[in-house]
């Protein structure tokens, strides 16, 4: 992302990098990278494998007639969610296709991989996150799921009114993601510090918060 400086400052960054633990990526200091599937488009990886995680996740900018080139993420065995962050946007994965606008997300099966375009007259940003899929004897893979955030329930986070939660993704054992929309309102904490196996990939859609890294707490 770029941005300027007085060339007698000295950088700094609130990025921090502990491999296998936490990365905390800031919007000033990811740089563009070239991804054979999306070459038109301005991509900036926040997590990968090389970071410690077992997903990558992309930010994505697709200006006007903009987007794939070719089906993204669609290798055997791994799935993909996309989340539209801003702006009016063309998902399709397989044979379904949808007009998405900001909020709206699509959860794509392992091995069938999306492709997006920008139709409209204003730039379009997308999260996207990959990750291989972990079958299940006797289950079979789930299919395709789009659906809109802002018209999914809230319901109570921790029990709390000023902490509200939208699950995106069903509570089924074919999904092996969660995918949620967490909204605190000033003042709006967690009532514990969680401990779990499980790993979390998560991108501040607006706001600031103080949150707890391994043992720091962060801003």
């Amino acid at each position: 992302m770029e941005y300027k400086i007085d060339q007698e400052e000295i950088l700094t960054t609130r990025a921090k990098v502990k491999t296998g633990s936490y990365a905390l990526v800031p919007p000033l200091g990811p740089v563009t990278n070239r991804i054979p599937e999306m070459v038109s488009c301005s991509v900036y990886i926040l997590a990968a494998k090389e970071l410690g995680a077992d997903f990558v996740q992309y930010l994505v900018y697709a200006e006007p007639g903009c987007g794939t080139n070719q089906v993204f993420a669609g290798e055997e065995g791994i799935e993909v969610f996309v989340f539209v962050l801003e702006g009016n946007v063309k998902l399709s994965c397989g044979k379904n296709t949808y007009e998405a606008q900001a909020h709206d997300y699509l959860s794509a099966p392992p091995g069938v991989g999306v492709e997006f375009i920008n139709h409209s007259e204003k730039t379009v940003k997308l999260l996207l996150q990959t990750r291989r899929y972990i079958f299940l004897d006797g289950v079979e893979a789930p299919p395709v799921l789009f659906g809109k955030g802002d018209q999914v329930k809230p319901e109570k986070c921790d029990g709390k009114d000023n902490n509200v939660i939208r699950e995106l993704i069903p509570d089924k054992l074919s999904y092996d993601i969660q995918m949620s929309i967490i909204t605190f309102y000033p003042g709006a904490s967690h009532t514990f510090l969680e401990c779990h196996f499980q790993e979390h990939g998560l991108y501040c859609l607006e706001g600031s918060a103080s949150y707890m890294l391994s043992d720091t707490w962060t801003l």
